[in-house]
């Protein structure tokens, strides 16, 4: 009995022994320095648990000093590796990488006070590259804030975005300045003629009459722009001496004559040739020049209030063919010489309606000096200058 006791207690040593010997052996396998010392510091407690067993006070007493040379050794190994990182590190995450080298042998007396330095410069530089990364971002930022600023100025959406500002602060110069040039932009017109509405009305309430006028005209059908356009036109009209020029419609009108309760308006604008007629014996309702002012140019000059404001011309009834009552005409010779002293003279040729039927083919016109002459109907270098009778109320 005692003899298997011994035996089975014999057998328990022996397998701590061994279990010893291997920790004692694996070291060479184990790379890190602290898992070797580690390693034959348990191997060394086995052992010395054995007492004497075998050579377990010896092999103790070999590890315990092999775990010392480790210790020693592998610092050194880390630290110097740690240096070699910093050292080469470029990095946030190698400057990590030296900071954990590093904080493998801080609780070591010896480079305790040296690696918590390296630690902090080695901070410090990860601070220094996350702010640098940081200024690096918003340098790419604004790189590409610029490059995509300066590709919308480029565009027509930055002057419209300029004048919708300028129309939003009360500055409807400047927003009608910058609508102008964004044309192209749906819904751009509209907004520019709702400034030019507004200029026209501060210049009504700072008395400008005829300023106000031209504003209300280019404001078109915006808001009651045209009645406002009708009501200065008929108030200057009203104040117009004769040789005084005047906005009547869509074009400037010479103040030819007055009369008590009409006004006779010369068109300012010379620009359009024609000829008088292509047939010998035409009366003046027969004509081309005829049929031309008072269909198309009536249509495109006035607006329906402005056409019920014109009286026909003395000289002719209604027409039947062109449906318009012959308000627009031209002067006669008679007519002219009337008002010949409130025209100025104007460098280019003009026609005068010829009173009577034409018995040959040759009709009147006013010259460059401002004589009355006459020329072939059909010669195509005289201009029209269309002339209107509005009533005065």
């Amino acid at each position: 009995m005692a003899e298997q006791l011994f035996k089975k207690q014999s057998s328990i040593e022996e397998k701590k022994y061994q279990e010893a010997v291997g920790l004692q052996e694996s070291i060479s396998y184990i790379i890190r320095f602290e898992r070797k010392v580690i390693s034959l510091k348990n191997a060394a407690q086995k052992f010395e648990k054995l007492g004497d067993y075998k050579d377990a006070a010896q092999r103790a007493s070999a590890c315990r000093k092999a775990a010392e040379e480790a210790d020693f050794a592998g610092s050194r190994e880390a630290f110097e590796s740690a240096l070699q990182k910093e050292s080469a590190a470029v990095t946030k995450s190698e400057l990590r990488d030296a900071i954990a080298e590093y904080k493998r042998v801080w609780k070591k007396a010896e480079y305790k006070e040296r690696a918590e330095q390296h630690i902090a410069a080695c901070k410090k530089r990860i601070v220094i590259l996350e702010r640098n990364a940081v200024w690096k971002k918003r340098v790419i930022a604004l790189a590409v804030l610029a490059v995509c600023v300066f590709g919308f100025t480029r565009t027509m959406l930055y002057p419209y975005a300029k004048g919708f500002v300028h129309q939003q602060m009360g500055n409807y110069r400047a927003a009608a300045n910058n609508y102008k040039i964004s044309l192209g932009i749906p819904g751009a017109d509209g907004k520019l003629e709702a400034c030019y509405y507004h200029l026209g009305r501060k210049c009504l309430k700072k008395g400008n009459q005829e300023r106000a006028l031209k504003l209300f005209v280019k404001a078109k059908k915006y808001e009651d722009a045209p009645r406002q356009t009708e009501k200065l036109e008929k108030a200057l009209l009203r104040e117009a001496d004769a040789g005084d020029i005047v906005r009547f419609g869509t074009v400037k009108w010479l103040v030819a004559a007055r009369e008590k309760n009409r006004i006779l308006l010369l068109c300012n604008k010379l620009d359009k040739k024609m000829i008088y007629s292509n047939q010998e014996n035409a009366v003046w309702e027969k004509t081309d020049i005829y049929r031309w002012l008072n269909a198309t140019f009536w249509k495109q000059t006035f607006s329906e209030e402005e056409a019920a404001d014109i009286i026909s011309a003395d000289h002719v009834s209604a027409d039947h063919e062109t449906g318009q009552s012959g308000g627009v005409f031209l002067l006669s010779s008679s007519e002219y010489e009337k008002c010949e002293k409130n025209i100025p003279i104007r460098p280019k040729n003009w026609w005068l309606r010829m009173e009577e039927t034409l018995s040959a083919r040759v009709a009147e016109y006013v010259d460059a000096e401002g004589r009355v002459s006459r020329t072939y109907v059909d010669n195509a270098t005289c201009h029209i200058r269309p002339a209107v009778w509005v009533q005065m109320k």
